[in-house]
């Protein structure tokens, strides 16, 4: 491996925990807007619909799983230093 190659394998994995750890943090704003939304929706039809709690649970229940699935779709940051090989032991 040479030098140029260790350089940018090292700042290219920077880059991608960077823009991971952002896109978690703009995936967390989103979630807890959309489920704040969610209650303003449940006050409205509180007034109306004696079943309002159920939907509220509901579309909160929604909310939680597409933003897990969207969580789960950025990937995860292993540093090189931390990956343990054979002959490390």
């Amino acid at each position: 491996m040479s030098v140029a190659s260790a350089v940018y394998d090292s700042t290219c994995l920077v880059c991608d925990w960077v823009n991971n750890t952002i896109r978690r943090m703009w995936l967390r704003v989103q979630r807890s807007r959309q489920i704040a939304a969610n209650y303003t929706i449940y006050e409205a039809m509180k007034r109306t619909d004696k079943d309002a709690g159920y939907y509220l649970s509901r579309m909160n229940e929604r909310t939680n799983k597409y933003y897990e699935i969207e969580m789960s779709k950025t990937k995860r940051i292993t540093w090189p230093w931390d990956n343990k090989f054979d002959l490390d032991d």
